[in-house]
């Protein structure tokens, strides 16, 4: 059986705002429909493995906003960087591979290059 929760509902709607996001958008990172996330924020329950989803992407957002101007964050996460091989934070995001952003962001704060 899979666990949902309604904690996110609300979370993906702030979360979505703060990032300047269409739901099309924050759809197509999370990997669901546009309906389910228009349900989620209405407050439908959001089972597990999107609500895990939700929830690192909102630690990658809580995290860059303390690198940079908060309402920067959504822009910055859709632009190709040759750091990321000419992909953006949002291409790595949706084929799993958020872990490359995390040790981005690890050795900005180290002030070491990566």
């Amino acid at each position: 059986m899979v666990q949902a929760t309604r904690e996110s509902a609300l979370s993906l709607a702030a979360l979505r705002a703060a990032l300047g996001w269409s739901r099309a958008l924050l759809a197509s990172v999370l990997n669901c429909s546009e309906r389910a996330l228009v349900n989620w924020e209405n407050g439908e329950p959001v089972s597990a493995a999107y609500a895990a989803r939700g929830r690192e992407l909102q630690n990658l957002y809580q995290e860059l906003a303390t690198l940079m101007k908060p309402e920067e964050v959504g822009a910055w996460l859709n632009t190709e960087m040759e750091e990321f091989e000419g992909q953006s934070p949002v291409d790595l995001i949706r084929r799993g591979e958020s872990g490359r952003i995390w040790e981005s962001i690890y050795f900005l704060r180290a002030g070491q290059p990566d």
